[in-house]
């Protein structure tokens, strides 16, 4: 929404294509209402924030909820709904101590809404994907996923503004993890009115906005809430379009439909061109890959297969030509600027005469007695389709294998990854927090998706995961990259430098390494 001035007149009609609500400081006269236009790139599985895995959810999750634990610009944890925090008992003790916070109905935010929403999401009756994942190190946690009681005993309220949280051992990146939603705070009577459905029927959060309408696949509408904890935003609302279609969302943005917008490789050379100051890439922390689904197709369980495919596959042509310059090859797990990357990692690199020995060696020294593989993208995303395509035909070519592809709705996609059903898959894992276990040790340990195990890498992570020195813990990571790199759970492909326009009147708005910070501090100046 553009900005425009008004005759200082009682206005009796509404303007067409603009929001008027009453001004307090000047009763009869309408002022015109700031909103801020972004697309999202499908519809959100779920905005429960114990449900969400995936980057289009969470884009709408960080504006509605918030944690004890927030980011700055620099991508560092830093205070949120806790104003502070103590460390005992070794490093397994935290005592978080919140500041005056209220949710949206304006009931406050108290210590047991945290043990609420933990618990919560803990419970497997709420069959969280991510539960165990960020809060299984609290003691207790275990036995409420399993069942075997209500609460985590690691979990205590000491008095409506304290809680004190008990990890079974020392964890480095712990308050780094408090940033991910699954942590964040849900109120206990809009969840149990609701149901499966109050974060369509009943929603109610912390954050700088509230759910105003969600028209599934069509659009979602958030309003400022004038009482957030950090300030007012700077916007009346948030208009966020439902646009799958790349070419869909490049075309409104220079119609003016849209103020702010991801540009897709294959637009970045004539967008930077035409619109020099609007354009701009941020290095993000990410790796891009195919994942091998050891469950649904047994044949990738074989470490020679898994080598064989990652040999075959040319990414320095895939990042030219498809990616347009946009991204890096991955010859690992871990991704440039992350802690413990390491720049002159090999990996195995592009080999096809090796790709087809290891092939041979597997017993496929005919390729044509290799089973045939299906490729699972996601559908409406024509960069997606291109890379499937890409990694399809290296791998007939260099290979001789047969590669079906599979395009999939978004929902599906994440579905088909969570229940184990896919034999390939077009994914990305992209950081929660700046710290290698958020990839190595959350990707590759016992119980991933891929059905990896690499017994050198578990004992690596795990030794990394609960030492107190920093440098011995970054070789550790440094060392399970390294053997993750030979010995491959997915096809590595890239690491994505992601490229945005923005329209000259968007202010505020702050990237980082992992996204942009919630909109709150944006604002609308012509």
């Amino acid at each position: 929404m553009r900005r425009r001035s008004l005759h200082p007149v009682l206005l009796l009609v509404l303007l067409t294509g603009i929001a008027l609500a009453l001004s307090p400081s000047f009763p009869g006269l309408a002022q015109e209402v700031s909103v801020f236009r972004t697309a999202l790139t499908a519809e959100p599985p779920t905005l429960d924030p114990a449900l969400a895995t995936d980057l289009t959810s969470l884009e709408v999750i960080n504006e509605l909820f918030d944690g004890l634990v927030q980011f700055n610009e620099k991508a560092a944890p830093v205070p949120g709904l806790a104003k502070s925090w103590d460390v005992s008992n070794g490093g397994r003790t935290y005592t978080f101590h919140l500041r005056d916070a209220r949710f949206h109905n304006g009931r406050p935010v108290t210590a047991e809404d945290f043990a609420y929403s933990w618990n919560r999401a803990l419970d497997p009756q709420t069959k969280s994907p991510t539960a165990e994942l960020y809060l299984g190190d609290i003691v207790g946690a275990k036995d409420v996923l399993e069942g075997k009681a209500r609460t985590a005993s690691g979990i205590q309220v000491i008095d409506p503004h304290t809680l004190q949280v008990t990890l079974d051992k020392p964890r480095a990146y712990f308050i780094a993890m408090l940033t991910y939603p699954v942590t964040f705070v849900v109120p206990k009577e809009a969840v149990e009115k609701g149901g499966t459905r109050w974060t369509e029927t009943d929603l109610i959060g912390t954050g700088p906005f509230k759910l105003k309408e969600w028209v599934h696949n069509y659009k979602v509408v958030l309003e400022a809430n004038k009482n957030y904890y950090q300030g007012a935003p700077k916007v009346d609302r948030i208009e966020m379009p439902i646009v799958s279609d790349e070419n869909t969302r490049i075309a409104m943005y220079e119609r003016g439909e849209l103020d702010y917008t991801d540009v897709p490789a294959k637009f970045v050379p004539a967008m930077k061109k035409k619109y020099p100051q609007e354009v701009y890439s941020v290095p993000n922390a990410n790796v891009y890959y195919i994942g091998f689904g050891q469950k649904a197709a047994p044949v990738l369980r074989n470490k020679l297969v898994r080598q064989a495919l990652n040999l075959a596959v040319n990414r320095q042509i895939l990042c030219d030509v498809i990616l347009q310059g946009s991204a890096t090859p991955a010859v690992g797990v871990l991704p440039p600027g992350m802690p413990a990357y390491d720049k002159n990692l090999k990996g195995l690199g592009f080999d096809p005469k090796l790709a087809k020995e290891k092939l041979a060696q597997a017993g496929y020294a005919d390729p044509r007695k290799f089973p045939q593989l299906t490729l699972s993208y996601r559908s409406g995303v024509q960069t997606s389709q291109q890379v499937a395509e890409f990694v399809q035909a290296q791998l007939s070519q260099n290979l001789g294998i047969s590669v079906v592809l599979q395009p999939l709705e978004w929902g599906k996609l994440l579905q088909g990854e969570n229940d184990r059903a896919l034999q390939m898959w077009f994914i990305s894992w992209w950081a929660d927090y700046m710290d290698p276990q958020n990839f190595l040790s959350i990707l590759l340990q016992p119980g991933n998706d891929f059905d990896y195990n690499n017994p050198e890498v578990t004992r690596l992570t795990s030794d990394a995961d609960v030492e107190a020195n920093y440098a011995k813990r970054m070789q550790l990571y440094r060392k399970a990259n390294e053997v993750a790199a030979l010995d491959p759970p997915f096809l590595f492909l890239y690491h994505l430098n992601s490229t945005y326009a923005r329209k000259p009147y968007v202010h505020g708005l702050v990237e980082t390494p992992m996204g942009h910070l919630p909109y709150f501090r944006v604002s609308i100046k012509k």
